[in-house]
């Protein structure tokens, strides 16, 4: 019988439902980051690039998988994606996925999921299993037009730049001639395909894994990498999916593959149920083991989420208490009898907390300190009626002010010369940038 390995990428910050099936081989992604007690297998054993998480994404799962699994056929999906083995076609949505509100038990079984007789017999039958590809053209997102697979990947502005989908087709071109036609012919054409969802026979894999992972790690070291935040630290993985595209294109053009479409399933919610013995009244225990280990858990996962965001909550309550007990008129002499270092006065009268009109704009403060990375891109992007947030990442580079708004810079907005700041928010934690001596005497201007 021949071994079917579809490997199933799991954040290592989510716990999500597990599909019991014994095709799937379910492994941490960046398990080298993860401090969690979690029984799951881990893509940071034997030759690895674990440490590569954030720019690689799920391809160091499949980079473990190549460097360390043996099968006759390899697969790769995520924890959200899957590919449907049922045999009613599903409505999809533009971006070529069948849109699932839930991953359970039922929903599993509504696209043979657990039917491993099954999946195996449609698998063994053909070279590759792989994602309907979809149309470039009719993709909302990004903004169109876009009538090739090219365009789309230029207009992704918040996730790769131009210099660097360029340079991917250019490394092509340097190490593997052979695939270079192919690169152009599916660029240029309107049939995008996506995701990294795929099953195919072992040799196929490897040498789709050659070819990505040679030219991923050359871009690694010609591109400048260094100023990116949030997605676009996560070049070489989309990258490495326009790779895998261009692979199935070539492959699809040789024409003596057999080469079958599936259908990707995009659960919306993947997050695992818990679940807990049932206390019958009078037993003094109260709670069993079980439950409590549960409860635990559920306790942990909420303070990982909330805490930074509730402690940020605390302090801008405090600010917004003492703005409320101190009359306008007396806050600037408050403050200077105070003596606070690097002129506080006029430190506490540009920031974001110390106008109490902005407090729909503390949000924003939230945010920035729960999630970092999402706090990066943005194009005139509003968190209120007339607030603009103005961050640092590549796209700013596109925002032209707003008149009647207020802007509210955060990082290094300070030094963006096309946009006149009202306010500008940090916290403690900048202290540590390089660029934190110049914001003084940005604020002393």
């Amino acid at each position: 019988m021949n071994k079917i390995s579809i490997f199933v990428s799991h954040r290592i910050d989510l716990e999500s439902e597990l599909i019991n099936n014994s095709i799937y081989c379910h492994i941490r992604c960046g398990a080298i980051c993860d401090k969690s007690t979690s029984a799951l297998q881990g893509d940071d054993t034997g030759h690895n690039i674990s440490e590569k998480r954030i720019p690689f994404c799920e391809l160091t799962v499949q980079y473990w998988a190549w460097k360390n699994h043996k099968a006759d056929y390899f697969g790769l999906c995520h924890y959200r994606r899957y590919l449907s083995f049922s045999e009613t076609e599903y409505p999809q949505t533009d971006r070529g996925v069948v849109a699932e509100a839930r991953l359970d038990a039922m929903s599993a079984r509504k696209y043979a999921l657990l039917d491993e007789h099954r999946m195996r017999k449609i698998i063994t039958t053909y070279d590759v299993l792989v994602a309907k590809s979809f149309s470039a053209e009719e993709l909302k997102s990004p903004r169109p037009p876009h009538k090739t697979v090219y365009e789309v990947w230029l207009k992704q502005i918040t996730l790769v730049e131009k210099k660097a989908v360029d340079l991917t087709i250019q490394l092509i071109k340097e190490m593997y001639p052979q695939y270079y036609m192919a690169a152009i012919e599916y660029l240029s054409s309107n049939n995008y395909r996506g995701y990294n969802c795929y099953i195919m026979r072992h040799e196929l894999f490897s040498q789709m894994c050659e070819f990505q992972f040679d030219i991923l790690f050359e871009l690694e070291k010609r591109l400048d990498m260094s100023g990116y935040t949030g997605n676009m630290q996560r070049t070489p993985a989309y990258m490495g999916e326009l790779l895998y595209g261009v692979f199935m294109y070539w492959l699809q053009k040789k024409g003596h593959y057999k080469i079958k479409e599936l259908q990707l399933v995009f659960f919306q919610n993947t997050e695992a149920v818990k679940t807990s013995t049932i206390i019958k009244p009078g037993e003094d225990k109260g709670i069993s083991m079980a439950f409590n280990i549960n409860f635990k858990n559920t306790l942990k996962k909420i303070a990982r989420s909330i805490s930074p965001a509730y402690r940020v909550s605390l302090r801008v309550e405090e600010k917004l208490q003492e703005l409320l007990a101190v009359p306008p008129i007396l806050q600037a002499a408050k403050h200077d009898n105070k003596k606070q270092p690097i002129l506080q006065s006029r430190w506490d009268a540009q920031t974001l907390t110390s106008n109490i009109n902005l407090t729909i704009a503390c949000l924003a403060l939230e945010i920035h300190e729960t999630h970092k990375a999402s706090f990066s891109e943005f194009r005139c992007c509003n968190t209120g009626k007339n607030v603009v947030v103005v961050a640092t990442g590549p796209t700013m580079i596109y925002y032209d002010q707003m008149e009647d708004a207020i802007h509210i810079g955060v990082n290094k907005a300070f030094k963006n010369d096309k946009v006149k700041l009202d306010y500008y928010f940090t916290t403690d934690y900048e202290s540590r940038n390089d660029w934190f001596a110049d914001l003084k005497n940005f604020m002393k201007s």
